[in-house]
């Protein structure tokens, strides 16, 4: 109940103050059927700052698989959304500089390695060698024009952690809280977002999807993203192209 109280009150206005900080807001209008019905937002300036990009601000927004059997099938082997994120960054850089489609990718390779640290993986890989992204078309979200790219990288999956760390509780805290007031709709346990034990942890796989990369100013950038594993993409991509055109960019 304080942690609800203290997200509604004090973490809800600093993210809203943070879109004002970085210089546009995104709103989310479309969210396939096999992922939950709400969007998560966090500030990541810190991550990717200490991932060594040149940024001044920069915010989170995600969702992941619904709840199937009281966790969320992000966890779930045989599960669609496994291991499949739907969301989209956004990021005020600390100059104008150009920003190559590889530094764009490292936004993403920090965030996930991040998280699977948040879950329990004391060596967490991501990289996107031997992957060359794939320059498919032209997106057009209201008055903006963004470049989509297929691309794919090599990571651990999240699944893995054998007991319940403080770290991990607080993120599965974090998410119940903050999926819920999202959509009042919902209503979460911090269980829902604990793995099962897995004989494989951490295993490695190969996740594929889409980046689409929107230049809003010289040094404001949104970057959506959508992926699943790459035996679910095929099944996926159509759910995911129909995401991000349904993203709606406010400045």
């Amino acid at each position: 109940m304080i942690y609800k109280f203290f997200a509604k009150f004090f973490y809800l206005p600093r993210m809203r103050r943070l879109d004002r900080e970085i210089g546009c807001s995104l709103k989310f209008n479309y969210i396939p059927a096999d992922f939950i019905q709400s969007i998560m937002t966090c500030e990541m300036t810190k991550t990717w700052k200490n991932f060594g990009l040149d940024i001044i601000k920069g915010k989170n927004h995600f969702t992941i698989g619904k709840i199937e059997n009281g966790v969320s099938s992000r966890f779930i082997k045989d599960s669609i959304a496994y291991q499949s994120w739907l969301g989209a960054y956004t990021v005020r850089l600390a100059s104008e500089k150009m920003f190559s489609p590889q530094d764009h990718f490292k936004l993403a390779i920090a965030d996930q390695n991040s998280w699977l640290r948040w879950y329990g993986d004391q060596h967490p890989i991501t990289t996107t060698e031997g992957f060359t992204p794939i320059n498919t078309e032209e997106l057009v979200l209201g008055n903006f024009k963004g470049t989509l790219y297929e691309f794919g990288c090599q990571t651990h999956s999240d699944v893995g952690a054998t007991r319940l760390t403080r770290k991990l509780l607080y993120a599965a805290d974090g998410e119940a809280v903050l999926y819920s007031l999202g959509n009042p709709m919902l209503h979460f346990k911090p269980k829902n977002f604990v793995p099962k034990e897995t004989d494989k942890p951490y295993e490695t796989i190969d996740l594929q999807g889409y980046i689409a990369i929107f230049d809003i100013k010289p040094n404001v950038k949104v970057v959506l993203y959508a992926n699943g594993t790459k035996e679910t993409f095929p099944q996926l991509k159509d759910d995911l192209l129909a995401f991000l055109r349904g993203c709606k960019i406010t400045e």
